[in-house]
């Protein structure tokens, strides 16, 4: 076992926590995940909404099989993974919307299955993807910033969120994104590279301007981290 904070990388598609695997998504793991969506339903509907009208939980497993495929094809531009825990699958977590150039940046969205809450996996999880995320390359993706898009009543996840070195950007205006069918206020979380010398509040601020300017555009968004 690893010793506590410790962040094994032993390839480019698999990261070792102390508890966790956290690895790419597969075929074999379709009967857990349906399980886990059929089990989190609830939570998933109000804070990430990974289900489109009338989809099955199988047919959202096959999507999400085919967004995976399709990030690992393009590793600059998204990192897809689920969360393991003893060979059973405990949640997933991604990077999204990966920046490179002046803005270094990518998106967090994590979640935890229902049956698997209470054991601080969302913490570990979040913790170590995002400090991987701002690793130099080769050992992370080098990038200058890594931020969330949270609800306010999503408290699990911001409590997750600042334990895991993130902070709320409060000055900054709230963004209105779509959740399933509804449209939500969230709140801009960041984490910043230890590297910087001086807080990315100016890349905050092109985060939330991109945000702004496209959120209206979009149909459907799975925009905040949720669960423990």
């Amino acid at each position: 076992m690893l010793p506590r904070g410790a962040i094994e990388v032993s390839d480019p598609g698999v990261l070792r926590t102390p508890r966790l695997l956290i690895r790419r998504l597969q075929e074999s793991d379709r009967e857990r995940y349906v399980e886990m969506l059929r089990v989190s339903r609830r939570q998933l509907d109000r804070f990430v909404a990974v289900h489109e009208a009338g989809d099955s939980d199988d047919e959202v497993f096959g999507r999400q099989l085919r967004y995976s495929e399709a990030a690992n094809a393009l590793p600059d531009r998204a990192w897809r993974r689920v969360i393991v825990r003893d060979g059973t699958l405990v949640g997933a977590i991604n990077l999204n919307d990966i920046q490179r150039g002046i803005e270094e940046s990518a998106e967090l969205v994590a979640w935890i299955s229902s049956d698997m809450i209470g054991h601080g996996y969302a913490t570990e999880a979040v913790e170590h993807a995002s400090r991987y995320a701002l690793a130099a390359k080769p050992r992370g993706l080098g990038l200058q910033l890594v931020y969330a898009l949270i609800a306010p009543r999503n408290s699990a996840f911001i409590r997750v969120s600042e334990r895991s070195g993130f902070a709320e950007e409060s000055h900054m205006p709230m963004i209105e994104l779509r959740v399933g069918a509804q449209w939500r206020s969230h709140s801009l979380f960041v984490r910043e590279a230890a590297t910087v010398a001086s807080p990315v509040r100016e890349a905050a601020k092109v985060v939330v301007r991109r945000l702004m300017m496209s959120s209206t555009m979009r149909e459907a968004r799975s925009p905040s981290a949720t669960l423990q």
